[in-house]
C-alpha cells in the first residue's frame, strides 16, 4: 500500500519538519500556484447562468433555476454557494418583503445572515474574538436561527433551512446532541446530503465541544449508510485531517500514516470517489481535494496523484495555500511515477 515508509512519506515528514512544503518553493511553483482555480463558482461551469442571475439580483430567475435541480445534494451545495455571494442579501430581503410566504427566499436570507455573522467573528479560536465581534456574531446567528425555525415550521423539507439550522446550533454552542438532532430532522426528508453532514461533523468535533469518538462514529455511519459510489465517505477523510491538524507536530505523521488510518482512508476513497459507480455531483471538487490531501499525507501516492490529475488545478479551501497544493501535487506525482 502506497510507496512505503521509506518513500514519499519519509521525505514529506523530513521536509515538513523544516517547513519547506508549506512555506518555500522555487519560482516555478509559485507561478504554477497562480494558475490554480480557487473560486468554488468556477469549479462548476454549469452553474454560471445561476451565478449571473444572482449577480443581477433577479430572484425570480434564481428561484426558477433552483427549481430545476432535482438532486438534494446538488441543491444543498448550490444553496451554500449562494449564501456566500456578495450583496445577495439585498435581493433576498426584497423577495421576502414582497412575499413573506416565500420560504426559499427566507431560508437563503437566513443562510446569508449566518455567513455575515461568521465574517464578523472571523475563523480563529474564541480567544481571538473580541467582545464586540462576539456580540455581533451572536446577534446575527440568533436572528438567522429564528428565521430558520420559521421556515422549517412551514416547510419541514426545506433543505437550505435544514443545513442552516445545523450551522446555527454549532455557532450557538448548543452541543453535539442538538447538532445531531437537527441533522436527523433534515435526514428524514433528505438522507445522505453531504453538505449537511459536513456541517454536522464540524459540530461534533472537540473544538466545538464534541468528542473524537462520537465524530468518527458519525462519519463512519454516514459513509456506510450511503450507497456505494456516493461521495459521503469523504467525511472520513475530513475527520482524519481534522484529527491530524489537532495533534502536536511530532505526532501528526505517525497518526495519519499509521496502518489503521491508512486502511480506513483507502477504503473510504474506494467506496466513494474511486468507486466504479461514482458519479460527480456539485461537490466533487471538494471531495477530491479532501481525499487528495488525506491520501498524500497518508503516503498513498498513486491514489492521491490520480485525484490531483482529475482536479486539473481546482483547489478547495482544505489547503492552507496554493503553494502547498502545488507542492503536494508534484510530490505525489513524482513518487507515483517512481513506484
Amino acid at each position: 500500500m502506497g510507496s512505503g515508509r521509506g518513500g514519499l512519506g519519509a521525505a514529506l515528514r523530513r521536509r515538513l519538519g523544516r517547513g519547506q512544503v508549506e512555506d518555500e518553493g522555487p519560482d516555478e511553483v509559485a507561478a504554477e500556484a497562480e494558475e490554480l482555480i480557487t473560486n468554488p463558482w468556477d469549479f462548476y461551469p454549469e452553474l454560471q447562468p445561476l451565478r449571473q442571475t444572482a449577480k443581477a439580483k433577479d430572484w425570480r430567475a434564481v428561484r426558477a433555476r433552483l427549481a430545476e435541480i432535482d438532486d438534494p445534494g446538488d441543491r444543498a451545495r448550490i444553496g451554500s454557494l449562494l449564501t456566500t455571494s456578495l450583496g445577495i442579501e439585498e435581493m433576498l430581503t426584497a423577495a421576502v418583503e414582497e412575499n413573506p410566504e416565500d420560504t426559499d427566499a427566507l431560508a437563503l436570507l437566513a443562510g446569508r445572515t449566518l455567513v455575515l455573522g461568521w465574517e464578523i467573528r472571523g475563523g480563529g479560536y474564541g480567544s481571538t474574538v473580541s467582545e464586540a465581534q462576539a456580540e455581533a456574531f451572536h446577534e446575527h446567528v440568533e436572528r438567522a436561527d429564528a428565521m430558520l425555525l420559521d421556515v422549517t415550521a412551514r416547510d419541514p423539507a426545506n433543505i437550505d433551512a435544514g443545513v442552516g439550522r445545523i450551522i446555527a446550533a454549532r455557532a450557538l454552542s448548543m452541543g453535539g446532541n442538538e447538532v445531531e438532532r437537527r441533522y436527523r430532522q433534515l435526514a428524514e426528508h433528505h438522507p445522505h446530503v453531504l453538505t449537511a453532514q459536513f456541517q454536522a461533523l464540524q459540530g461534533l468535533l472537540p473544538k466545538w465541544g464534541g468528542e473524537w469518538k462520537g465524530a468518527l462514529f458519525f462519519a463512519v455511519e454516514c459513509a456506510r449508510a450511503a450507497p456505494p459510489g456516493s461521495p459521503n465517505a469523504a467525511l472520513i477523510a475530513d475527520y482524519h485531517l481534522e484529527k491530524w491538524l489537532s495533534l502536536p507536530s511530532e505526532d501528526k505523521w505517525n497518526y495519519i500514516q499509521g496502518h489503521a488510518v491508512r486502511v480506513e482512508l483507502v477504503a473510504a476513497a474506494e467506496r466513494s470517489v474511486l468507486h466504479r459507480d461514482y458519479r460527480p455531483g456539485l461537490n466533487w471538487v471538494e471531495t477530491h481535494n479532501l481525499f487528495a490531501k488525506a491520501l498524500a499525507f497518508a503516503d498513498e501516492d498513486k491514489k492521491a496523484a490520480l485525484l490531483f490529475d482529475r482536479l486539473e488545478g481546482r483547489m478547495s479551501g482544505v489547503w492552507t495555500s496554493p503553494t502547498s497544493y502545488v507542492k503536494f501535487r508534484r510530490l505525489t506525482s513524482e513518487a507515483a511515477a517512481e513506484a
